[in-house]
């Protein structure tokens, strides 16, 4: 996250991630109340785990963290046809 914003701008990017991390929450814990009651307290345990180590494990997908590893940065990027200012 560092890498593609512009330094200005960081503190807004990770505070609008964390605004939206602590507003999803609740949805995570609706849904495992729902899962629970309908599927029972383990298997929802397991499900929602399997989910967790999917998704956790998605990192070892190759070009997934591509633009971590290849120091992108979007703001040295000029798009096609813009003018050049010194």
């Amino acid at each position: 996250m560092q890498t593609l914003i512009e330094p200005g701008m960081l503190g807004r990017a990770f505070s609008v991630d964390a605004v939206l991390s602590f507003a999803l929450a609740p949805l995570g814990f609706l849904a495992a109340g729902v899962a629970a009651s309908l599927w029972g307290t383990q298997v929802s345990i397991v499900v929602f785990g399997a989910l967790a180590a999917t998704v956790g494990l998605m990192v070892f997908i190759p070009g997934v963290r591509d633009p971590e590893r290849g120091g992108l940065n979007l703001f040295d990027h000029k798009p096609e046809g813009s003018i050049e200012t010194p």
